[in-house]
């Protein structure tokens, strides 16, 4: 989080160049996000207002406690078509627990969120009864598939259903020059 004096200073540097920024953000894609998180969406055409922004090819977090090693997951993303260096591993179950999950919210970088077994007790999940519930309720996350069939479970069979319901949904796209 930053302190009041960062804040000042973004808000100085946003108000002297906000025509070139929003510009910018126009010509980079990213306009519509800004205006969703400001609340001025309704300036959107009514497709892309419910249009999901994330980037297909962007990064794929995996969260949870995992019984497979990150080099095996690498592995079977390289296996799926999708490059190793989109997966974002956080597979320490404490760890989990103050992740920053604000972090993905309104960002397109993020294409899709995995979750084998995490506590119910996490930073960021508000009212809600997990961090999961939280993330698949709450706007402007990618979307969430849980890893398991009757409890969460990060598996190796498990993870390549999971790709491949999302390559299939069209949440994510493969890669094409994979070394």
């Amino acid at each position: 989080m930053l302190d009041v004096e960062k804040i000042l200073e973004i808000e100085e540097v946003l108000v002297q160049n906000a025509e070139e920024i929003l510009c910018d953000m126009n010509r980079q894609g990213t306009i519509n996000s800004f205006l969703k998180i400001t609340g001025l969406d309704y300036l959107l055409a009514e497709e892309e207002r419910d249009a999901n922004t994330q980037d297909k090819s962007g990064k794929i977090v995996i969260i949870g406690d995992s019984k497979i090693s990150n080099k095996i997951i690498r592995g079977i993303f390289k296996d799926m078509g999708i490059s190793p260096d989109r997966a974002i591993l956080h597979t320490d179950y404490h760890k989990v627990q103050k992740l920053n999950y604000h972090d993905m919210q309104y960002n397109d970088n993020y294409a899709l969120i995995l979750f084998g077994p995490v506590g119910h007790s996490a930073r960021d999940k508000g009212e809600y009864n997990s961090i999961i519930s939280a993330l698949e309720q709450e706007d402007g996350y990618p979307p969430v598939l849980r890893l398991g069939t009757t409890k969460l479970k990060i598996s190796k069979t498990g993870l390549k259903h999971a790709l491949k319901t999302a390559i299939t949904e069209g949440y994510i796209e493969q890669d094409l020059n994979i070394a």
